[in-house]
């Protein structure tokens, strides 16, 4: 600003038509840095932790940008979340690198050579190793004490074998694939029996997939005081009041929405009883039973089960939803819910779209996985 007054002061007195222009650009530019300066920290951000954190040999690659967005989803309390891609080449060495970054704090990062190898400036004595050292100057990166944890827990591990490690409130599960080549190290944050992510590395000879879902969410209540027994009991009780709706339509393409309900439940109805969490308010996690009961056979669109969802210090029903062969019914979000005034309906239709739109944060660390998987069979 001192400049624009500067360039006024010093403008042709005469000249109203550019001292305006001055303005009028002085004004304009003050509002493109807010867009230019995002994009511009989160190139830095992802090209230093490639270099300093993966310590790939960035010396050895060509860099082109060749993608970038910006979008502000619900689920992540309409923060900014950025991804951005890059094509690195070097000889013998085509490298894509992919990005997640949610107001501007790095949510995953997939690197993939296809059939060529990575070329670091150190190379890795073997997988543990690249793990140990990645987590070790990711926790200067992050400053974060909580990684010095995990990084303790590969301590006397030299080999990339199954094994599960448990220290204090977070658990380290080490799976490896011989068949696709791949090892995978996930640290999760286990309290009272749920699971809540942490950081997880899957690394081979030619990619490595990270992801910090940590600073996504924070931990709440993690109460649990329903059982599975009384989770189920709660969960057969509450469809008695369950309804969903669907849509016909008649000769003449008028639409007939008709309520469903009275389900009966097939013979060992529960097909499914887990702890997990959801997002209660905000970005905080709390525990919920997850509960899928089978029906006792098809129901108007193509429903077979339903999946219900209440807290695990409370017994409040959070959601309800038909689950069909082909997805959900084709009806709007509250079709779907709780209809019982003792559920926690409150938050019963955010609660839908927050699990929905959680389940795409997650999609996007797992899609790239999953496509990578498939990649290196």
């Amino acid at each position: 600003m001192i400049k624009i007054k500067y360039l006024i002061k010093t403008s042709h007195k005469k000249n109203r038509g550019t001292w305006m222009f001055v303005v009028l650009m002085g004004l304009l530019l003050s509002q493109m840095p807010i867009v230019f300066s995002s994009e511009s920290k989160i190139q830095n951000e992802a090209l230093t932790f490639l270099s300093d954190v993966l310590q790939l040999d960035m010396e050895k690659y060509t860099i082109n940008q060749t993608h970038y967005d910006v979008s502000y989803p619900p689920d992540a309390g309409n923060i900014p979340r950025e991804q951005i891609k890059y094509d690195l080449k070097a000889n013998e060495s085509d490298v894509s690198a992919f990005f997640v970054f949610n107001n501007n704090l790095l949510v995953s990062c997939n690197i993939d050579a296809g059939k060529d190898s990575i070329i670091y400036t150190k190379p890795y004595d073997n997988r543990v190793d690249a793990v140990k050292r990645i987590l070790e100057r990711y926790k200067n990166y992050t400053k974060d004490s909580e990684v010095n944890k995990m990084l303790d827990m590969l301590t006397n591990i030299d080999k990339d074998i199954n094994k599960t490690k448990i220290s204090d409130d977070i658990k380290l599960t080490i799976t490896t694939n011989t068949e696709r080549k791949i090892t995978d190290f996930n640290w999760k944050y286990s309290i009272n029996g749920v699971d809540y992510n942490g950081i997880e590395i899957l690394i081979s000879n030619s990619f490595v997939c990270f992801s910090d879902s940590s600073k996504l969410y924070t931990i709440g209540n993690t109460t649990v005081s329903i059982t599975r027994e009384e989770a189920i009991k709660i969960a057969t009780n509450h469809i008695t009041t369950f309804y969903y709706t669907v849509t016909n339509y008649t000769a003449d393409g008028t639409p007939n929405k008709v309520k469903i309900s009275n389900f009966k439940l097939r013979e060992n109805a529960v097909i499914n009883a887990e702890l997990s969490n959801t997002i209660r308010e905000s970005n905080i996690l709390s525990p919920c039973w997850n509960i899928e009961l089978g029906l006792d056979g098809a129901y108007p669109g193509s429903i077979y089960g339903l999946w219900i969802s209440l807290w695990a210090d409370s017994g409040k029903v959070i959601s309800c939803i038909p689950l069909g062969v082909g997805g959900l019914p084709t009806e709007s979000p509250e079709e779907f819910l709780s209809t019982d005034k003792n559920s926690d309906s409150s938050q019963t239709l955010d609660t839908y779209i927050i699990v929905v739109m959680t389940t795409s944060i997650i999609s996007i660390i797992g899609t790239a996985v999953v496509i990578l998987k498939k990649r290196h069979k």
